[in-house]
């Protein structure tokens, strides 16, 4: 009963997924035990965000709070619907830079929240 409560108001499960770190996993320079906590702390956020539309509200902001793509995968965050959530942006570009560009150009207007992109 009182889970159900709890899972049923998203302020309060909000607060708990501000308290797990969530670093991107491009973002981190090298292997260590706080990156594979980070990493599976990403990734049961995630599972969350997918078990229902109460968690999905409340844990996406935290989630997309800081972004990282590749080239590869910079190609998928161009029809993300979380953009209004992101305040840090990290893309790492290989080859490609004018696509990167164009995909860039399109999205950056859809995060009226960033603070950082590099």
């Amino acid at each position: 009963m009182a889970a159900a409560a709890f899972a049923s108001m998203p302020e309060l499960v909000r607060c708990l997924a501000e308290q797990v770190r969530v670093t991107p996993d491009c973002c981190k320079k090298k292997f260590t035990a706080a990156y594979s906590l980070q990493t599976r702390s990403r990734k049961q956020l995630a599972r969350l965000c997918r078990t229902s539309w109460t968690f999905n509200l409340a844990v996406a902001p935290v989630l997309f709070r800081e972004v990282c793509f590749g080239t590869k995968t910079l190609y998928a965050l161009a029809d993300c619907a979380q953009l209004g959530h992101v305040r840090l942006l990290e893309v790492n570009v290989e080859h490609g830079y004018d696509v990167a560009n164009q995909i860039l150009e399109r999205i950056l207007p859809r995060m009226p929240l960033l603070e950082g992109f590099w």
